[in-house]
């Protein structure tokens, strides 16, 4: 599983999924540090990846834009 990692979540934390053998995305790898959790979720999307955040917002961003992107309901 690829995990797209959000700046809000420490770095033991991305350390400790890497070591049980997670692949790992952060918003630098993308060139998206700083942007807005619209854009994030969306390049997840795109991108086929599972965002690990704190952020409670992007509940709200999936339930009400992506929830049946391609035919499957998230």
């Amino acid at each position: 599983m690829k995990l797209f990692i959000d700046q809000n979540i420490p770095m033991r934390v991305m350390v400790w999924l890497r070591q049980k053998g997670f692949e790992i995305v952060t918003l630098s790898d993308v060139g998206l540090r700083g942007a807005e959790d619209l854009d994030i979720a969306l390049f997840a999307m795109q991108h086929g990846l599972t965002v690990l955040t704190q952020d409670a917002d992007f509940t709200k961003i999936y339930y009400n834009r992506y929830r049946q992107v391609n035919g499957y309901i998230c």
